[in-house]
Parts: structure tokens; sequence; C-alpha cells
């Protein structure tokens, strides 16, 4: 049986993220296959959470490309607020009630 191949549900390709003169990510290239767990692990400072914010469209890369089931985020608009993980972004909790 000859299996068909199917588009990656996200596929990160030589992603590169510059602040300044610091360097986030340099060429992160991998694959995300429908009905597979994946995980991202590193130490502090690694670039995980930049890896997030690109797959997640709030930072756009420097360079590289991004593919959601085929299509790069960066043909897509940035997001808004209202578009955006909003609620589930940073907050502030505090462990003490204000009066």
């Amino acid at each position: 049986m000859v299996q068909s191949e199917q588009i990656p549900i996200v596929s990160v390709r030589n992603v590169t993220v510059r602040f300044g003169g610091i360097v986030a990510l340099d060429g992160v290239s991998f694959d995300m296959e429908a009905g597979r767990i994946v995980g991202l692990i590193g130490p502090n400072g690694a670039g995980k959470t930049t890896l997030f914010n690109c797959l997640s469209g709030l930072y756009r890369p420097t360079a590289g490309d991004v593919r959601v089931q085929g299509r790069s985020l960066l043909a897509m608009p940035p997001p808004t607020p209202s578009r955006s993980w909003g609620s589930a972004g940073p907050s502030r909790i505090s462990p003490f009630s204000r009066p």
C-alpha cells in the first residue's frame, strides 16, 4: 500500500529570530505531524518561549518560515489583541488580595 504524503500540521523551516545583536533562534527546523505529541525542552534562555511566540504569530522570524497546514504564517496579518491568546497570556496574579 502506498501512503499519500501528508502536509505537516506545523512546519518550521530555518527560523532565525534576532533581538538587536542577540540571536534567540538560529536556523530552527522541524515538522509536527497530526496525531503526534511533541515536547520542547531546553535550558533557560534556549529560545523555547521565542519559538512558541513565532508559532503563535506574536513574533515574526527575522529569517525562515512557519507554516500551519501548509499556509505561511508570514502571509497572515499579525494577531491583534482580540485575535491573539489574550487572557491566556501573561497576567497580573497576586497571592495578596486588594482591598
